[in-house]
């Protein structure tokens, strides 16, 4: 009789641990399952990543081009532009002008 018992707690025995071997299993299976699709986004990131980089590359080898032209225009010799402008006739001209008529029409010949 004892053996039959001892056979029947084994057996119990067995069937919990196989259940639990399973639930652990299934468990495994979607750890496994998240950690390949978290992989795919690491490499879709990364992927992304590089091309960023690619960009900022480019954007910054620009920006050193137009730095460049920027400092070759500031080193020219700069051109004068000369506007020439026709001078108001200042008040003490205009003053002048108008004595000088005055005393011409006083000492005028006829």
């Amino acid at each position: 009789m004892i053996y039959k018992v001892a056979c029947g707690v084994l057996l119990l025995g067995i069937i919990f641990l196989g259940t639990r071997l399973k639930v652990a299993e299934d468990r495994t299976e979607s750890m496994i399952e998240e950690l390949s699709a978290k992989r795919g986004e690491c490499v879709e990131l990364q992927e992304r990543f590089n091309s960023l980089n690619a960009q900022i590359d480019t954007l910054l080898d620009e920006n050193a081009q137009l730095i460049i032209a920027n400092n070759e225009i500031k080193n020219q010799t700069p051109e004068t532009i000369i506007k020439y402008v026709k001078r108001k006739p200042s008040v003490n001209g205009t003053a002048s002008e108008r004595f000088i008529e005055l005393l011409a029409k006083r000492y005028e010949f006829e």
